[in-house]
């Protein structure tokens, strides 16, 4: 009797298609789910391992023994095999069919979800937008593919190093719930694409990230861009150098991932910047939700009275037009709260309606950091300071990616007295940041300030650089050079504040308390601030 057919009697070829395409499944399934529960990119390569190694077990135990009504029992000589085996038989073959159906099925829904409204998202941004309560987690945003990075190397081997940094892109672009990644199951095929953006044409993405990896003995060299697929340019690129070895290798990789993925998708990133361009010409008030919240990633990065009002009357459309869009939401009670806080187009009831937007966000998304991002600003603004550090939290857990979120609540750490933490952050966002924003250097001066390091509050204000913008500017500038002996100086900065910002004039501690969120750092600057000429009296918060 052939070799073949004793495999084929003790269903040796059916127990290895079976292991085959239930395999298959369970890896094209962890594949998708990684990035939805923020696993790592390397479990689905475990699972694959794991089965890789499982494979030739199963055949030889496949070999060895039959499952039979009694239980498994040793395999026999063929001649004196039980009927059993045919049933056994045909039972694997019901098993593969249908794990081959549920193959099918999954890779249909996979591919039509890649597929969806791919004719209608253009770099100009979605149109016409319809969505309901029942479906809040959809992303507006530009899809996106990332690719396999090239390997420069000779050895295959090292493709490993490439394919990981891939995923980590993949999956830390999917924290930002305003994009649309492809999965990274869905680019493998593409390795090596000469063509990105008719790779990103074929796979129905609005922006292709691609690059290559040069591992050499002691250097790696990492090469990224980022290409618009309608117009076949590159919008940025970008070359990492660092020096290797066994021990760092994972943290180049994770640590230039990060890098990418803020340049990128950060809230002042590439792409959130060519929407805002995007609107530039456009009319004041937009009624597409997700141009809306393009409008609040601006006032985001440009902090002024025009901005703030452009966005507020656009988000309040947004959220009529579109009530189950977290992120309008969200972005609305941001807003909001800064009608108080910077006294910026200010209308009855700011903060409680900052609360109402914020709570409605959370409701329909809890894990969406900007959510919990306005979640926290509103309670900073209601002096609950134990509740706005919570939130903040857990914006900063959910995407430490999105570094101009991240800066933002360091300086509310800062000017809540938890200086240690807020210049943690600060310097964990600063290396990350395409461009910091002007308030970053804040965190920097107020921290010194706190610390008696008067000088140092000086120089971190020229690199602030938000004289005629930001009272609070000029609150550090007047308090430092009281303490530092400089009266005159001080005393002519207070004025310029009392009369830059009336607000400050006619109730200088209520505007401190607006800003410095514990009594303890209200005191601080207080006191240099009497120095600086300041006449009204610190009197206790009631």
């Amino acid at each position: 009797m052939s070799i073949f057919t004793e495999l084929r009697h003790r269903d040796v070829i059916r127990v290895g298609l079976a292991y085959l395409a239930v395999g298959w499944l369970l890896v094209q399934i962890a594949d998708t789910i990684a990035p939805m529960l923020q696993l790592s990119p390397s479990v689905p390569r475990f699972i694959l391992f794991i089965l890789l190694i499982g494979f030739p077990v199963a055949l030889i135990l496949a070999w060895m023994f039959e499952i039979t009504p009694d239980g498994v029992r040793k395999t026999g000589a063929i001649t004196q095999r039980s009927a059993n085996v045919t049933a056994t038989g045909q039972k694997l073959n019901i098993l593969i069919i249908a794990t081959l159906i549920m193959a099918v099925i999954f890779l249909l829904l996979d591919r039509a979800d890649i597929g969806v409204d791919a004719n209608h998202l253009t770099s100009t941004g979605p149109r016409d937008i319809q969505r309901t309560d029942e479906s809040p987690n959809i992303a507006h945003g530009p899809k996106v593919a990332v690719l396999p990075f090239t390997n420069l190397a000779d050895d295959h081997e090292q493709d490993y190093f490439s394919d990981g940094l891939s995923e980590d892109i993949s999956t830390a672009l999917s924290r930002f719930t305003d994009i649309r990644v492809i999965p990274a199951s869905l680019t493998l095929a593409y390795r090596d694409a000469a063509e990105l953006s008719a790779v990103g044409d074929e796979l129905g993405a609005n922006y292709v990230i691609g690059g290559s990896v040069r591992l050499s003995s002691d250097t790696v060299r990492i090469s990224a861009r980022l290409i618009n697929v309608a117009t076949s340019t590159q919008l940025w690129g970008e070359t990492y150098d660092r020096e290797l070895s066994t021990a760092n290798l994972f943290d180049i990789q994770s640590d230039v991932a990060r890098r990418v993925v803020t340049t990128i998708a950060d809230s002042s990133g590439v792409l959130s910047r060519i929407g805002q361009h995007q609107l530039a010409s456009q009319a004041t008030t937009s009624l597409e939700a997700y141009e809306c919240v393009l409008r609040g990633y601006t006032y985001l990065s440009i902090h002024n009275a025009e901005t703030h009002l452009i966005a507020r009357e656009c988000l309040e459309q947004a959220v009529q037009l579109d009530p189950g869009y977290v992120d309008a939401w969200a972005h609305l009670g941001y807003i909001y709260q800064e009608e108080v806080r910077h006294t910026r187009n200010l209308e009855p009831d700011a903060l409680k309606r900052a609360l109402s937007a914020s709570q409605r966000a959370v409701e329909l998304d809890g894990a969406n950091p900007m959510a919990r991002f306005a979640m926290s600003m509103t309670k900073f603004g209601l002096d609950d300071i134990n509740a706005g550090m919570s939130e903040a939290e857990k914006m900063i857990s959910l995407n430490p990616n999105d570094t101009t979120k991240v800066a933002a609540l360091a300086v509310f750490f800062v000017l809540a007295g938890d200086t240690d933490r807020g210049v943690e952050l600060a310097r964990r966002a600063e290396p990350m940041m395409p461009s910091p924003p002007r308030w970053f250097y804040m965190i920097y001066a107020s921290a010194h300030y706190q610390s008696g390091e008067y000088d140092q509050v000086i120089e971190e204000l020229s690199r602030w650089n938000d004289e005629g913008n930001d009272v609070q500017w000029h609150m550090h500038k007047a308090a430092a050079l009281g303490q530092m002996g400089k009266i005159s100086e001080a005393r002519q900065e207070l004025d310029r504040m009392n009369e830059l910002f009336p607000a400050f004039a006619e109730d200088p501690i209520g505007e401190m308390r607006k800003f410095m969120l514990s009594e303890d750092v209200v005191s601080i600057f207080y006191e240099g601030l009497k120095k600086a000429g300041l006449q009204a009296e610190l009197t206790k918060k009631m």
